[in-house]
């Protein structure tokens, strides 16, 4: 794999070192990148490690070869994200259970967070929702559904993108169809069967 000067030789398909621009080849004598791997059917690269261990792939820079990593547990089969050197920061169980700032998630997604806050509108153990559109009206909803069918909803319907107004509804499916059953305005004025509340609580019977 050498030329009498030491430098490497192997010059093809198979195997190829671009040597003025350090980088190498498999499957491919025109790599783009340090490395690329390139076939004409599936391509697959395995990192392998015993029962017992973990595989780990490292990110890194001068100050820290693995500042990030994707590290897959084989003795847990849990597979796990590192970011600015901090371990677990998402996590996916061998149930394929996803935790976000805990390894030990019980539900299919479990977001976790320590915060001492006690500041209204604090946000930082919370999920975020948001619709880059500033189309008034327009919505962003967390959606239950049966079957590809959505159940019931919670969305924040954006009146005044300018101000970050929104009013807040809840709809559910019943024998009567899809519906908004309550809303809750910009004014805090709450609406059951109402979606125009003109007080603190405004109820419409189904009858009227």
């Amino acid at each position: 794999f050498v030329d009498s000067s030491g430098n490497l030789a192997q010059e093809n398909d198979q195997l190829f070192w671009d040597q003025s621009n350090n980088r190498l080849g498999i499957g491919t004598n025109s790599p783009s990148r340090n490395l690329v791997v390139s076939t004409t059917d599936q391509t697959d690269v395995v990192i392998s490690a015993a029962n017992d261990q973990s595989a780990h792939l490292n990110f890194g820079d001068p100050e820290d070869d693995n500042i990030g990593r994707i590290a897959y547990n084989h003795a847990t089969n849990q597979m796990a994200f590192r970011t600015n050197a901090v371990d677990d920061r998402l996590v996916i169980s061998s149930a394929g259970l996803v935790g976000i700032g805990t390894a030990v998630p019980n539900a299919k997604l479990t977001v976790s967070d320590s915060s001492s806050s006690t500041s209204a509108g604090n946000h930082e153990a919370g999920i975020r929702i948001s619709n880059t559109d500033t189309t008034a009206n327009n919505w962003a909803s967390v959606v239950f559904d049966s079957a590809a069918v959505a159940a019931g909803d919670v969305s924040l319907q954006f009146t005044d993108h300018t101000n970050n107004y929104g009013e807040l509804t809840f709809s559910t499916r019943g024998t009567d169809g899809y519906y908004e059953r309550m809303r809750i305005d910009s004014a805090g004025n709450c609406g059951i069967g109402q979606g125009s509340p003109a007080e603190r609580l405004s109820i419409k019977a189904a009858a009227d």
